[in-house]
């Protein structure tokens, strides 16, 4: 089956999108948004919200009458074909950094949790053949693989969450019973969110394979916004009433510690491989969809036909760019709080929200 009719549903993307940006955060919430808001963190995922679905209005916008074009040609027809094209290559350039950027602490979580003795290119070589062989296939395919991840992982969460809560100390009322000035606190986490939440506007990039659109699947969409908030919410409550609001701040992967402490009924310890298959999972999903996009982009750049080929040589740069775009675990950490929380928010909320003024001043959308 030709590329051209390689679909997926908005449901299936919005799976995707689910659990590849756990990828993100797990290694950011509540660890880093404590530090930045203290117990009334949790607040901060259902802050968030409003400047989502207003960001899922101004794609909307770009995208109601795109007929069959993604967002790439969307700004091509706003900004000009040079101007469009730049932009878009921008992107391009930007993905392929959060891969590498994904790919290293990947191997830097494995190395700092369970194998430490291990050589670090080899965790990172295996996820990319991985998603080679993901990236090479179709579309569909992808899709009903990301379906299943998720209700692996939709699980896997439930449960977490409902074993911690046994586990839970006194910290739970302290933890849920906030003063406003805790709400007043939680909005500088909101940054972190709408950096990792708004790379859903990459999505536009796949849009001419997605079937349906924002106005059909309008219900859909914002269900699944209050959806996945509200679960972030209980998930950072679990974390934090479980482990300390004091000691979350200086755990490097939380989660990794709640669940390594979670007992099943007295009988099941030690569930290290239920978190290391969880980083594997979303990692891989997000790569993939990543990957996708990338080899989409420069199919409408250069106007090819076909674009499987292009998969090893990206992944190859990509493998490479991992091992050399930071000396630690640390710099990466301070590299990705800083330069790509902001490239993020300029990319995902600051250019749409641009193309959509341009679009309505210039009458083109």
């Amino acid at each position: 089956m030709g590329e051209s009719v390689d679909h997926v549903s908005m449901r299936q993307i919005l799976r995707i999108f689910f659990v590849g940006i756990l990828s993100l955060i797990i290694k950011v919430i509540p660890r880093q948004t404590t530090e930045l808001s203290g117990k009334g963190t949790w607040v901060a995922a259902l802050l968030a919200v409003p400047s989502i679905l207003f960001l899922l209005w101004i794609l909307h916008l770009l995208l109601r009458h795109a007929k069959g074009k993604h967002l790439g040609e969307i700004y091509c027809d706003i900004f000009g074909t040079i101007g469009g094209k730049i932009l878009t290559a921008i992107y391009f350039l930007w993905a392929v950094m959060m891969m590498c950027i994904i790919a290293r602490d990947y191997g830097d979580r494995f190395l700092a949790t369970t194998y430490q003795n291990e050589v670090l290119a080899i965790f990172i070589a295996i996820l990319l053949v991985l998603v080679f062989i993901t990236a090479r296939g179709s579309l569909r395919a992808f899709g009903r693989v990301g379906e299943l991840c998720f209700t692996i992982l939709l699980t896997v969460i439930i449960l977490v969450i409902l074993f911690s809560a046994s586990k839970a100390n006194t910290d739970l009322q302290r933890v849920v019973a906030l003063a406003p000035e805790d709400i007043l606190a939680a909005v500088p986490s909101v940054f972190p969110y709408l950096s990792m939440m708004g790379l859903a506007t990459y999505s536009g990039f796949l849009w001419s394979s997605i079937q349906l659109g924002i106005q059909e699947n309008r219900k859909l969409i914002i269900r699944w916004v209050f959806m996945f908030a509200l679960l972030l919410a209980v998930l950072q409550i679990a974390i934090l009433s479980t482990m300390g609001i004091e000691l979350v701040p200086h755990l490097q992967f939380p989660l990794f510690y709640l669940i390594k402490n979670i007992t099943v009924f007295g009988v099941f310890e030690r569930l290290e491989s239920v978190i290391i298959a969880l980083w594997v999972a979303t990692d891989y999903i997000f790569m993939s969809l990543l990957a996708i996009l990338c080899v989409n982009i420069l199919k409408f750049l250069f106007r090819l036909e076909k674009t499987k080929e292009l998969v090893g040589p990206l992944l190859l740069l990509v493998f490479a760019g991992s091992l050399l775009i930071t000396s630690s675990s640390f710099a990466l950490e301070i590299f990705t709080k800083t330069v790509v929380r902001a490239g993020n928010i300029i990319l995902c909320f600051g250019i749409p929200i641009l193309a959509a003024v341009t679009g309505k001043l210039r009458r083109v959308i």
